[in-house]
């Protein structure tokens, strides 16, 4: 119902696109648009009162992506009223930063998957066959990881895919795992499936 609601929900410039998905609207405006967030972003709530719909300021976030390098500052562009300005934020369950950095991502994997490493541990313990410990490691820990995986990857750096791969060889000295996998190998199966 919401893709046939917002099918003439559309940008004043060319050059800025919005993206939509399910209940979520995003909307981008680089630096060199001919119109700026502001007046697209009117253009958005113009839309939504149109079509008697309200968005939710309180879910929405401006996120200005930066080079990480660059000598000038974009902190002082002016804010859109009743918006947040975040330096990251979770898009479709990817968090993504100003920076182009994936820190917090990262972070928050490792974490989620050394947390379920600790149900494969109870679940061993009351007897789960090896082939079924690895069907639930793959289940709530490779998917965790992998989700997205193409989008993110190349930002890491060698020693947070490192920090990936030895998760994996606990997984596998603990019995969880019947062979040892590298995120390397699980990044390649799932890009060729995703050009298929």
């Amino acid at each position: 119902m919401f893709v046939v609601l917002t099918l003439d929900l559309n940008t004043v410039s060319n050059y800025n696109v919005i993206v939509k998905f399910e209940d979520d609207s995003t909307l981008l405006v680089p630096e060199n648009s001919d119109v700026g967030v502001e007046i697209e972003f009117n253009n958005v709530q113009e839309w939504a009162g149109d079509n008697t719909m309200i968005l939710n300021l309180m879910k929405t976030k401006e996120l200005i992506f930066h080079n990480p390098k660059a000598r000038t500052c974009h902190s002082n562009l002016p804010v859109l009223q009743n918006i947040e300005r975040v330096t990251s934020a979770k898009l479709l369950g990817i968090y993504i930063q100003s920076n182009f950095s994936c820190d917090i991502h990262f972070n928050h994997i490792m974490t989620v998957s050394s947390q379920r490493l600790h149900i494969l541990k109870v679940l061993k313990r009351q007897g789960l066959s090896l082939e079924m410990l690895h069907n639930v490691f793959y289940a709530i820990i490779v998917s965790k990881i992998t989700y997205a995986i193409s989008s993110w990857y190349s930002f890491l750096a060698k020693a947070q895919i490192a920090q990936i791969n030895s998760l994996f060889k606990r997984a596998f000295k603990y019995g969880y795992v019947k062979f040892i996998i590298t995120v390397e190998e699980l990044l390649a199966s799932y890009d060729d499936q995703l050009f298929l």
